[in-house]
C-alpha cells in the first residue's frame, strides 16, 4: 500500500500555493511523474481513481478535460 499524500507532498505543492494559472494536469500523467520519483510506486488497476480521491481530498482542483480527469498541480522544483 503507497502513501499517496506523502508522495503527492513530496511531489507537487500543496494545493493552497497552487497557483491560479497552473494548468491542469491530467491524472495519467500525474501517475508517471509519481512512478518516475517513488521506483517502488506500482500501478495497479484503479490507481487513477483512487489517486484521483486523495487529490480531492487534499483540495486540489478537479477539471474534466478532453482526455481525462485533470487536477491542477504545480511539481515543486529542486
Amino acid at each position: 500500500m503507497f502513501d499517496y499524500e506523502k508522495m503527492i507532498e513530496l511531489t507537487f505543492l500543496p494545493s493552497e500555493e497552487t497557483p491560479a494559472d497552473a494548468k491542469p494536469v491530467l491524472v495519467k500523467d500525474i501517475i508517471s511523474r509519481l512512478a518516475r520519483k517513488f521506483p517502488t510506486f506500482t500501478i495497479r488497476n484503479g490507481t487513477d481513481m483512487e489517486l484521483g480521491h486523495r487529490l480531492s481530498a487534499m483540495g486540489y482542483k478537479y477539471h474534466k478535460l478532453t482526455g481525462g480527469a485533470a487536477y491542477r498541480v504545480k511539481e515543486i522544483t529542486p
